[in-house]
């Protein structure tokens, strides 16, 4: 919806730097009635040659919870 034209939205930016191996997850920017507090971010390195499998049972990579603070994850 249009929404985020009256300012309700919600935004967070992932960087990563690949010299560090980090993931860099910035703290939430906005916010809107019913935005989750909290959510989980399954983290999966891909790699060129060889993707995994996309599994949301048994989740192959670094499972965060993520609270709308600036996260950083080593991978």
């Amino acid at each position: 919806n249009y929404n985020y034209e009256k300012g309700r939205y919600s935004l967070i930016t992932f960087s990563y730097d690949d010299a560090t191996k980090r993931l860099t997850i910035s703290p939430r920017r906005g916010e809107f009635d019913g935005m989750l507090a909290q959510r989980c971010f399954n983290i999966v390195l891909i790699k060129k040659y060889n993707a995994p499998v996309l599994d949301l049972q048994s989740p192959s990579g670094t499972v965060i919870t993520y609270e709308g603070k600036e996260t950083v994850v080593e991978l």
